[in-house]
């Protein structure tokens, strides 16, 4: 599970979520050497923001770092203000 913080502290948090980690390596077709090599983390799972005050600001799921479900949007105030459906990263209604 991934987290991100406001602050350093790591007393408040932006946004929690699951992830996979996919390893990436780039050749050079001139000589085969490597170019590239990282590990990328891929937001996979339930997906949750804060604002930072603490309150809920979205809630979803990323499949493959696409927004893939139903989100639910949030005020500063914890109050539903939108709700859209992601199929592939694409706004669906």
């Amino acid at each position: 599970m991934g987290k991100t913080f406001y602050d350093d502290a790591k007393k408040h948090f932006k946004e929690i979520f699951h992830y996979i980690l996919e390893f990436q390596m780039v050749i050079n077709p001139e000589n085969d050497e490597e170019l590239i090599n990282k590990t990328v983390i891929i937001k996979n799972g339930p997906y949750t923001s804060y604002h930072i005050n603490g309150v809920l600001e979205s809630s979803g799921y990323y499949k493959r770092n696409s927004k893939d479900s139903t989100w639910r949007y949030y005020d500063e105030n914890g109050v539903l203000r939108k709700v859209e459906l992601y199929r592939n990263n694409q706004l669906v209604r």
